[in-house]
């Protein structure tokens, strides 16, 4: 028991001094004891004289050094800029790290001098939604995990949770960590498969850092990778996709860039043409059959005829259950 609590508050004091702050919730679940259980050594540690101050649920050191914010050579305007992000930041991502990004927000907010700014910082995120937000319970050190064995080139083995079948183990080489969908994926090299996949990392059960090496890819090698995905498909192979969009439907495309592929060609009739090339054919079917008929694939052939296929029988889906 002595020992356990000797190696738990080791682990903390090394978090705190190298990184400045820590947050209970996540750290207990790293080391997987209780919130509480940290929280008495966190009081035992204050009690003989460390330097720690609490903040909602993150322990800081005290002193401005803490979060460093006071030290950076800003501004006001490069900390109101900052403060916006990490209203953005709460505002989306808030689920991932929530404690330590409002205390870095309650940190710079004390920066200001002016009380209109220092206000302004604590409740510009209150005007800020997102409609509809799909909230995932992503694990903190899930995250922490894959970010380490990337930087240290670390091969993963995985337990992962498919949705249609039994739990899956494998090893795996990370990459890069992706938000698409509305979600987080881990990409990388399933080793087992020899393939290079998106996993949902709200379906992470469970990863295991080896000491087995691997060669990680560079930034613009990925960058490349992921620029033919359309969603969340990878494959060594990509397709050029053409599809028209009648006049009505125009403006609404145009308006958003969709792709680092796309090109546009307005068409005399008051239409235009999007061409595209991606790996992920069957998702970017699925994206045009949500236009219904202001969109058409022109090419390639077997493309169209897959969707052609595909309203077919959700016509015959719908004629045959009319009458219910």
């Amino acid at each position: 028991m002595v020992e356990r609590k000797l190696r738990r508050i080791y682990q903390m004091l090394r978090k705190i001094f190298t990184e400045g702050s820590m947050t209970l919730s996540t750290y207990a679940e790293a080391l997987n004891v209780s919130s509480r259980t940290l929280q008495r050594d966190i009081n035992d540690l204050i009690r003989i004289g460390f330097p720690f101050e609490r903040h909602g649920g993150t322990i800081t050191l005290k002193g401005n050094k803490r979060l460093g914010i006071p030290d950076l050579d800003l501004s006001e305007s490069d900390k109101l800029f900052v403060a916006n992000l990490l209203n953005l930041a709460d505002s989306y991502f808030g689920e991932l790290d929530q404690d330590n990004i409002r205390s870095m927000r309650r940190a710079l907010a004390k920066t200001f001098i002016n009380k209109k700014q220092r206000n302004h910082v604590l409740s510009t995120s209150n005007y800020y939604h997102f409609l509809n937000k799909r909230l995932e319970h992503v694990k903190y050190s899930v995250l922490k995990t894959l970010e380490t064995a990337m930087v240290e080139n670390r091969r993963l083995f995985v337990v992962y949770a498919h949705p249609s079948k039994k739990d899956k183990s494998f090893p795996f080489e990370p990459n890069a960590l992706v938000f698409t969908k509305s979600h987080w994926y881990a990409f990388g090299r399933n080793t087992q498969l020899e393939a290079r996949l998106f996993y949902r990392v709200s379906r992470i059960k469970e990863l295991i850092l080896s000491e087995e090496q691997f060669a990680q890819l560079g930034k613009e090698e990925v960058e490349k990778m992921l620029s033919n995905v359309w969603e969340v498909h990878y494959g060594e192979r990509s397709y050029e996709i053409a599809v028209r969009f009648v006049q009505s439907a125009v403006e609404r495309l145009t308006e958003t860039e969709r792709h680092p592929s796309q090109v546009v060609q307005h068409n005399e009739d008051g239409s235009a043409t999007l061409t595209v090339n991606v790996c992920g054919y069957r998702e970017f079917m699925w994206w045009v059959l949500s236009w219904g008929a202001q969109a058409e694939i022109l090419s390639p052939q077997w493309i169209r005829e897959k969707l052609a296929k595909e309203v077919w029988e959700i016509s015959n889906l719908y004629l045959r259950n009319s009458d219910k």
